[in-house]
């Protein structure tokens, strides 16, 4: 396993610098008297670096979210200001729709169910 640099991002992800150390594997490989190289990566604490930044995937996920937030909060109010005209022209004066009877709320208020009296 040979040593690498490498740089530890606040999202939790990995970025692999130049190689520091060649493990024995990679030593044989160079000089020719082994067919394959060394593919496993490590790194010591001495050469990592911890940054306080996110990685650039992350980086550009993070932005592209960021956009897509701001656009839709920009269309809900832009819809919302669409409602206010509508509810203005239409010339409802308590600004919002009545709520009626529906399934949840039916048959409560009819003395369907029995009243529970609860004595401890």
């Amino acid at each position: 396993m040979c040593y690498h640099k490498r740089t530890v991002y606040s999202c939790r992800h990995n970025g692999w610098g130049p190689q520091v150390r060649s493990c024995n594997l990679q030593k044989a490989f160079l000089d020719g008297t082994f067919s394959a190289e060394c593919e496993t990566m490590s790194a010591h604490p001495m050469h990592s670096l911890k940054v306080h930044t996110t990685c650039q995937t992350c980086a550009k996920k993070q932005k592209k979210t960021s956009k897509t937030l701001s656009r839709l909060r920009s269309e809900l109010i832009e819809m919302k200001e669409k409602m206010a005209r509508v509810q203005k022209a239409r010339g409802s004066s308590d600004g919002g729709s009545e709520v009626g009877e529906h399934a949840a709320s039916a048959g409560i208020d009819d003395g369907e169910f029995e009243r529970i009296n609860a004595s401890w």
